[in-house]
């Protein structure tokens, strides 16, 4: 695990960490918070001015061009100020949410501070690692996490990332770095009750579900149907009386390829006969006995 992620022991009782925002006096934190930005728009404010009153000399037809070129200025400005990032991550979410993983690293490539040298966009951080790990890229998912630093301060930021790093522990198979990461990240978000950041790992949600982490305010049913309704797949395996586990699901997507079992364990590196206990499992949980009925129920209920 990075540098970011405490150790396995170490995140066994994590104590919450406290925000200034929370537990500061009110007075002074809202004056340290407004003053940068009232000087920022003060100034801001007084170059407006200037350039409009020296615009204004030239004559009608400077003011007039001045006027068709601001609304371009003003979206410039906005896209800097992160709704670029912020509209490709949505872009990107629905993608993948529809199933269309190379859409969805398309737009992640074409979008604008997409590059992880020296980290890249910070709204587009958790993407990357989403990304990466829909494809199969654990080498890419890990490279995205550890370009991804948030600031200490930045509660909302440690936690997407904690729960990033859990679902790359997982997708790498350290099962105890993986419990760690999550129940480190629970305890940063206790201290404002940081509820949605979870929901974009379902994975998570199950988790604690399972008791890996105490979190009474995370397992309630209405969060845990909202993440069944923005996952599609998850509610795929809960329709199943004995869902496939995470090993099934990735034999399960070779199976309309075609491919032979030597195949298939040569290219997850397994042995063969750990493939047909996989597919033997999958055939048993779908009520199925052969390949091209398992591949026709899985599409039938949006496993595939």
């Amino acid at each position: 695990m990075s540098d970011a992620a405490p150790a396995a022991g170490d995140a066994a009782k994590p104590a919450p960490l406290k925000n200034p925002l929370i537990t500061g006096p009110i007075v002074p934190t809202l004056v340290g918070l407004a003053t940068p930005n009232v000087l920022a728009l003060s100034i801001q404010s007084l170059v407006v001015i200037a350039e409009t009153r020296y615009i204004g000399r030239l004559g009608t037809e400077a003011l007039a061009a001045m006027a068709l070129v601001f609304p371009l200025i003003m979206l410039t400005g906005m896209m800097s100020s992160g709704a670029m990032g912020g509209g490709v991550s949505s872009a990107v979410s629905r993608a993948l949410g529809a199933g269309d993983v190379a859409g969805a690293r398309a737009l992640l490539d074409a979008a604008p501070g997409a590059s992880h040298e020296g980290g890249g966009c910070p709204v587009l951080a958790a993407v990357r690692v989403d990304v990466s790990l829909a494809a199969g890229d654990l080498a890419g998912a890990r490279r995205a996490l550890d370009d991804w630093q948030p600031p200490p301060e930045d509660l909302g930021a440690l936690v997407r990332r904690m729960l990033r790093e859990f679902a790359v522990l997982c997708a790498e198979g350290d099962h105890r770095g993986a419990e760690a990461a999550l129940t480190w990240a629970v305890a940063v978000a206790l201290g404002e009750r940081l509820r949605w950041p979870f929901v974009e790992v379902p994975d998570a949600l199950r988790g604690l579900r399972r008791g890996v982490a105490k979190a009474s305010w995370l397992t309630d049913d209405r969060l845990w149907e909202t993440a069944l309704r923005l996952e599609p797949r998850l509610r795929a395996r809960e329709r199943l009386l004995d869902p496939l586990t995470e090993r099934e699901l990735d034999v399960l997507a070779y199976l309309p390829g075609r491919m032979r079992n030597q195949d298939i364990a040569a290219d997850m590196f397994l042995t063969v006969n750990t493939v047909k206990t996989h597919l033997a499992g999958i055939y048993r949980k779908l009520g199925v006995t052969q390949r091209n009925e398992a591949v026709a129920r899985a599409q039938e209920i949006g496993l595939l």
